[in-house]
């Protein structure tokens, strides 16, 4: 949704993570400047290993004890539910090192998994598939 005017946008972002019918809003520009970077994938960690009935909700309850949250996004598959896969973006980094030793934490009945949250590695799952031939060790120059 765009807005007419930069104040209403403006106006409009101070309304990012309230509850609104259940559920927290994430509400953000849709451009950046270049010279503001607030550092989103420093304050980041990825949770997997989740449960299709786990929720943004359940994980928020969970991750809340390490820092404020600014948001948390479950991948989801569909109808299903979650994916397995979950973000939670905290508003300070040093809440990720908290975060960090939830992880083999025990959550409906499954072990999770939480490491820190990496673009380039996001970016390599990314190219897999591609029809790139990588170079084997062995092969010869």
């Amino acid at each position: 949704m765009y807005l007419q005017s930069k104040e209403k946008a403006e106006k409009s972002i101070s309304l990012n993570g309230i509850e609104f019918k259940g559920n927290h809003l994430r509400i953000t520009l849709a451009t950046k400047p270049e010279s503001q970077d607030n550092g989103e994938a420093k304050r980041t960690v990825l949770v997997g290993n989740l449960k299709y009935s786990a929720s943004e909700e359940s994980l928020r309850e969970i991750f809340s004890s390490c820092g404020e949250i600014e948001y948390v996004r479950c991948i989801r598959d569909g109808d299903k539910g979650c994916k397995g896969v979950a973000y939670v973006c905290f508003n300070n980094a040093d809440a990720v090192g908290l975060a960090l030793e939830l992880n083999e934490t025990i959550v409906d009945e499954r072990s999770i998994h939480v490491e820190r949250y990496n673009v380039n590695k996001l970016a390599q799952k990314s190219t897999r598939g591609t029809g790139r031939k990588r170079k084997s060790k062995w092969e010869p120059n």
